[in-house]
């Protein structure tokens, strides 16, 4: 925390802000979540805001302020009406990284072309709004009861913009749908779809055309997608989190992967029910259901939103075998 504090500082004198009071502690924290947040207050020239902040208080979790410059050495600078801290601001990072300079959207690269994959995401749209009320439901539980709007508020955002993506290849189309994900899912979920689908985008050949994907591209990216999920979300299969859905799935992708689409279909199917299943009897281990304890007897949200997901795809990659 020290680290960015200092970034902080440092970035706000470039603006030409004066720090007169600074505070860096571990206040009122989000359960199981990792981050930093930053609040930045504009003083009143009379000083009373400066003056409430340091008076005493016998709240546990506040700490005492310190004071980096004199309040009386430096003059206050007038704020701007509406200032973001992030306008302006040199080199700014993205969670996903800068994106090669897109291929020339041609006709055969349009929805119109790659019907399957705008049909997966129509699909997938539908399926998860449609049961957004139930993973609501299944998330008050042990949750803050919005695992379904969550998924429901970026979906809606999506379905409109499917049929204008860019289908030149997987890995484009992953690039897309890490933009979208990462400007409208909110909460956890949000940070770890988006990191799944930067990742995976990552590993997906980038002149493979999206109507000539391999099986052996999809396995990959899923891979290192669940990889970095784990690793970002600090959990595990076992832990009663969507991994025990997507660590079965990836294993029969592996095992099967000579397999007939049908028969591969139908034990992906088998695995993703089972993965579902089992988080009933799991004692959670990670997000805000870890913090009740004992097992929660019921569905994990998160598990059921990728199985939905899932589930949506093999229906329509089904639909295609017969």
């Amino acid at each position: 925390m020290s680290i960015v504090t200092k970034e902080v500082v440092e970035y706000m004198k470039l603006m030409g802000y004066t720090c007169r009071f600074l505070s860096c502690a571990a206040f009122v924290t989000s359960l199981a979540m990792h981050g930093i947040s930053v609040s930045v207050l504009r003083l009143d020239k009379a000083g009373q805001y400066l003056s409430l902040l340091a008076a005493p208080t016998e709240v546990s979790t506040w700490k005492a302020g310190v004071a980096p410059v004199s309040a009386s050495s430096v003059p206050l600078k007038e704020l701007p009406e509406r200032r973001h801290l992030t306008k302006e601001l040199p080199e700014r990072r993205h969670l996903t990284k800068e994106l090669p300079e897109r291929r020339h959207l041609t006709p055969s690269f349009t929805a119109k072309t790659s019907p399957l994959f705008v049909e997966i995401l129509q699909n997938i749209c539908k399926d998860l709004i449609c049961n957004a009320k139930e993973l609501d439901e299944l998330d008050r539980i042990a949750g803050d009861g919005d695992c379904g709007s969550t998924f429901k508020s970026v979906l809606q955002v999506l379905q409109p913009k499917i049929s204008s993506l860019d289908y030149s290849s997987l890995k484009s189309l992953l690039e897309q749908l890490a933009e979208i994900v990462e400007r409208e899912m909110g909460g956890t979920s949000g940070a770890l779809y988006t990191i799944g689908l930067t990742v995976a985008s990552h590993h997906c050949p980038v002149d493979e055309e999206i109507t000539a994907v391999s099986r052996e591209t999809v396995t990959g990216a899923l891979k290192h997608a669940i990889e970095a999920i784990s690793k970002y979300g600090k959990a595990k299969e076992g832990d009663c989190t969507m991994l025990d859905v997507l660590w079965p799935v990836l294993r029969t992708l592996e095992l099967n992967h000579a397999a007939d689409t049908k028969s591969l279909l139908g034990v992906l199917k088998v695995a993703v029910d089972a993965g579902v299943q089992k988080t009933k009897t799991l004692k959670p281990r990670a997000g805000r259901a870890s913090y009740i304890g004992g097992e929660t007897n019921s569905i994990d949200p998160g598990s059921r939103a990728a199985a939905i997901w899932i589930e949506s795809i093999i229906k329509v990659l089904y639909s295609k075998s017969l």
